[in-house]
This record gives structure tokens, C-alpha cells and sequence, in this order.
């Protein structure tokens, strides 16, 4: 096993299939596709931004957005395909909102871009 694919973002990636959302033409068969308000995504993104900071203090660790996303995600959602679901509908309503500042810069971080 590589030792990149024990990174819960690798998972994280790997449960993405490797691709930016793409929606409407995602594999509907394997997940749900659901629109979010652009308020709920910002929420979650905060949420995310928020709970990152948190968990680097209480656990005097640095981490990745990715590798916290994951976490963030895995203990909201229990499944395997809830995670995957969830995951990939933040990231399509993110980035059907790229014009905000908040959207851009997620994804930006996410993908390491900035």
C-alpha cells in the first residue's frame, strides 16, 4: 500500500473518483445529487473552516483541508456513500458559485491551488 492512501483526503479522493464534480452528468446510479443554497454550502464551509482550527488546537496537529474535510465528513456520515454523497454535493455547489470569495478560495485550498 502507498503510503499516500493512508491520508483520510487520499480516501477522500479516492471515494470522489479522483474528479471535480461535474454534475448534472455524475454518476447518478452511485450518487444522489442534490442542490444546496449557496448559504447552506457557505455554512458548511465555514463549519469546515471553523472545525479545522479546533481540531488542530485540541490535537496540537496541522492538517490538510483535505485530510479535515474527511474527518469533518466521516463523523457526520456513517456510510460509505452518505460520506461520498455529501462530499460531492458540496463540492458541485461550491463550485457552481466560484464568483464568491468564500467558494473559490475552499476549492482553491482543497485542490492545493493556493
Amino acid at each position: 500500500m502507498h503510503d499516500w492512501l493512508a491520508s483520510p483526503g487520499a480516501k477522500l479522493a479516492l471515494l470522489l473518483m479522483h474528479g471535480q464534480p461535474t454534475c448534472p452528468f455524475c454518476p447518478s446510479s452511485l450518487l444522489a445529487c442534490r442542490n444546496l443554497e449557496k448559504a447552506d454550502a457557505e455554512k458548511t464551509v465555514n463549519a469546515v473552516w471553523q472545525g479545522k482550527a479546533e481540531f488542530e488546537r485540541t490535537h496540537n496537529i496541522s492538517v490538510t483541508l483535505p485530510d479535515y474535510l474527511y474527518i469533518f465528513l466521516h463523523r457526520k456520515f456513517s456510510t460509505p456513500k452518505s460520506l461520498s454523497e455529501a462530499a460531492y454535493n458540496l463540492l458541485y455547489n461550491l463550485s457552481k458559485h466560484t464568483y464568491d470569495p468564500d467558494c473559490s478560495i475552499f476549492l482553491k485550498v482543497l485542490w492545493s491551488q493556493m
